[in-house]
């Protein structure tokens, strides 16, 4: 075999070697790496499939807790009772009169999934909240409200800025800090969804179970169809949105992004040393300034709904007027007080005819605000009241007859078994002073008679003598209001009867 042979035979040996590795790599190797990404493939698709199992059966078990925080089924009674506890939320935390809370819903429902064809997983409603003339702490108290309220609602948008008053120089250093705070302006959009299969509740917030062991099943049942009485019942079976650790929100204050720290509290002043009388009585606080008018509002069902805020005592009257299905316009007062989280009624009327409706009384007994009102009708954003002013009467002492026989020797006192029927003799002294007395019992008490408008945001105290109004002239805007608004009035202004205590 020559050399050019055997080189050929060499470049042959070779070239097969290479096709015989090329076809294992084709036919044997390459097969196998395909087979084992399609393996790690699957796995991780499996393993993405279980993750997700996992987490759908966390969520089942969330599930029933979801639907408890959801609004109710009935989406005019979400409505209703979802406005009616925003309203609530801004008043209980300070939120001056001026508020306004406006439907408005900018989502589009094909961004909402469906659990089935056409039948969306949930069904979302929204407000925009306006605030005016708020400080920060107001600001925090309010938002932290929104979030104990703990159900399934988020703010989708928040816009604070501070306003400036007019005619006021650009607050910057000193001058800023000492200057009003309560100068913010508070936007925020809100959203509330209703899920499929919530409950379907008369109620906002879903009532424990365990109200039913101090009521009974049917107490628990009676407040799960008052949506009013149950607005105030702040549960606490749910877990909290906000930081499980305890944290003072309000000291935030200390760093205010928007007037900077607080100003260092002025020196006590020195008060001039002066003797007391130790006998002397202590005047009597005037809470009038404290309780204001502070808004009107009209529910889904045509009751139109007057909030007075006592501050001082933390107390809310509500006048509550309906005309719809009757055959006169109703009235009903209610008097409601807070007693550590919840707010009771401390007072209740029932609803009578308007004419019909017996005074109510406006302040807190010991102080120098007691006042005696009744009811007569809206104008405009006021209310048209009739103030009732009674002179309380002395007790009555028996006039004792200076000619009556002197009693018999030996008569027992009154607590004995002979009664003495006959008075002792007296002085001409004690005679005059009984006399007196005795006059000024026989009077009859003087009530005065006074009218009023009470305008949206003002305060109790600017119904003064000086800011009253003839009947005539009550009758005439009474009878204004009658023939431009839904809620009818009386025409009659007659003087009702005075309720005087039994003591």
């Amino acid at each position: 075999m020559t050399d050019r042979e055997k080189k050929l035979l060499m470049v042959v040996a070779v070239l097969g070697l290479v096709g015989v590795c090329y076809a294992c790599y084709q036919m044997i190797y390459m097969p196998l790496q395909r087979n084992k990404a399609e393996q790690e493939k699957l796995l991780t698709e499996l393993s993405d499939k279980q993750d997700q199992l996992d987490k759908m059966q966390r969520d089942l078990k969330r599930l029933p807790i979801a639907k408890k925080r959801s609004l109710p089924a009935d989406i005019d009674v979400a409505k209703r009772e979802y406005e009616s506890a925003l309203g609530y939320m801004l008043r209980s935390n300070g939120v001056p009169a001026g508020y306004t809370i406006t439907p408005k819903v900018t989502v589009d429902a094909r961004s909402i999934p469906e659990i089935a064809p056409k039948k969306p997983a949930y069904t979302r409603i929204g407000y925009d909240i306006r605030m005016q003339k708020v400080d920060l702490p107001t600001v925090v108290k309010v938002l932290q409200a929104y979030y104990d309220l703990n159900l399934l609602h988020q703010i989708t948008a928040l816009d604070i800025k501070r306003v400036e008053k007019e005619g006021s120089a650009a607050s910057t250093g000193s001058s800023r800090r000492n200057s009003d705070r309560a100068d913010l302006e508070v936007t925020f959009h809100t959203e509330a969804i209703i899920l499929d299969g919530a409950e379907n509740r008369r109620t906002l917030k879903s009532v424990p179970i365990s109200f039913a062991a101090a009521g009974g099943i049917g107490g628990y049942h009676a407040i799960m169809n008052m949506p009013e009485t149950s607005r105030g019942i702040k549960t606490k079976h749910f877990p909290s949105l906000l930081a499980e650790e305890v944290r003072e929100y309000l000291a935030m204050e200390a760093r205010n992004v928007f007037h900077g720290p607080l100003p260092p509290p002025p020196p006590p002043p020195v008060a001039p040393e002066k003797k007391e009388n130790p006998f002397a009585e202590a005047p009597k606080e005037d809470i009038a300034p404290y309780i204001r008018f502070n808004a009107i509002t009209t529910s889904s069902t045509g009751v139109k709904e007057a909030t007075i805020w006592d501050t001082a005592s933390n107390n809310f009257y509500e006048l509550n007027v309906r005309d719809e299905d009757t055959d006169a316009p109703e009235f009903q007062f209610l008097k409601k007080y807070k007693l550590g989280e919840k707010w009771k009624n401390y007072e209740y009327n029932s609803w009578k005819p308007l004419d019909q409706a017996q005074p109510f009384v406006i302040g807190e007994e010991g102080t120098a605000t007691l006042r005696t009102f009744q009811f007569l009708g809206y104008f405009e954003d006021g209310l048209v009241l009739k103030e009732i002013v009674s002179s309380e009467p002395i007790a009555a002492t028996p006039k004792i007859d200076p000619k009556a026989p002197e009693p018999k020797k030996g008569a027992r006192p009154v607590f004995g078994k002979e009664r003495i029927t006959t008075a002792p003799k007296l002085s001409k002294d004690d005679l005059a002073y009984t006399g007196a007395v005795g006059g000024l019992a026989m009077t009859k008490p003087k009530v005065t008679i006074k009218y009023y408008v009470w305008r949206l945001g003002q305060t109790l105290s600017t119904l003064e003598g000086k800011n009253a109004m003839t009947e005539e002239a009550a009758r005439n805007l009474l009878k204004k209001s009658s023939s431009s608004s839904e809620v009818k009035t009386p025409t009659s202004l007659e003087i009702a009867p005075v309720a005087r205590s039994s003591n």
